[in-house]
């Protein structure tokens, strides 16, 4: 395995799209929970997720090029709804049971095949996708099978700015291009 930050990188063809899987990779993967009352019960908690404001810049230099990007989660809520909408991604899917055939359906009618993707993924759940994607990533903290079969392992953790990594390396060796070109040369506004 390789670290994003140096590996001996031969490269394909460049990539069409960037997917990420959403906890432990967008986020720090970590659910904290308030709960609304002394007696908790499903309905009266409210969870807190916490995102990265260094990976929504990285997902806007990938905007500045026209590479659309994907998010794929085995659990849905309504704040990675609302984080997905304001960085603008192509599309998500949440509550996903079966990340390989999900994330087929969601790609087709984008004229997009997994082998022609970039994946980061850190759990069981991701595995397929990391196998069958053209360039895959796992984060630091990813498990050890993810990392076993994951192309680059990242120096950050999810949610610590493991997204930006993975796209600095992909905008570095796959289009020979440095963030701080892309991002100087705007096609839309940043967003964190």
């Amino acid at each position: 395995m390789n670290t994003a930050t140096n590996v001996k990188f031969i490269r394909p063809n460049k990539i069409k799209a960037f997917v990420t899987d959403i906890d432990g990779c967008l986020t720090n993967g970590l659910i904290n929970i308030l709960s609304k009352n002394s007696i908790t019960t499903a309905t009266s908690m409210e969870e807190i997720v916490s995102f990265n404001v260094l990976d929504g810049v990285g997902l806007s230099m990938l905007s500045n090029l026209d590479i659309p990007f994907f998010a794929i989660s085995g659990r849905s809520n309504d704040a990675f709804k609302i984080r997905l909408e304001h960085l603008k991604f192509t599309d998500y899917i949440l509550g996903s049971s079966n990340k390989i055939v999900d994330l087929k359906e969601m790609l087709k009618p984008h004229g997009i095949k997994i082998s022609e993707i970039a994946y980061v993924g850190d759990d069981l759940i991701d595995y397929e996708v990391i196998e069958e994607s053209q360039l895959s990533y796992a984060p630091e903290n990813a498990c050890y099978e993810i990392k076993q079969a994951a192309d680059n392992i990242l120096k950050s953790k999810g949610g610590e700015g493991a997204i930006r990594e993975a796209i600095e390396h992909i905008l570095i060796n796959e289009f020979n291009k440095s963030p701080l070109e892309v991002y100087l040369n705007k096609k839309s506004s940043i967003i964190q």
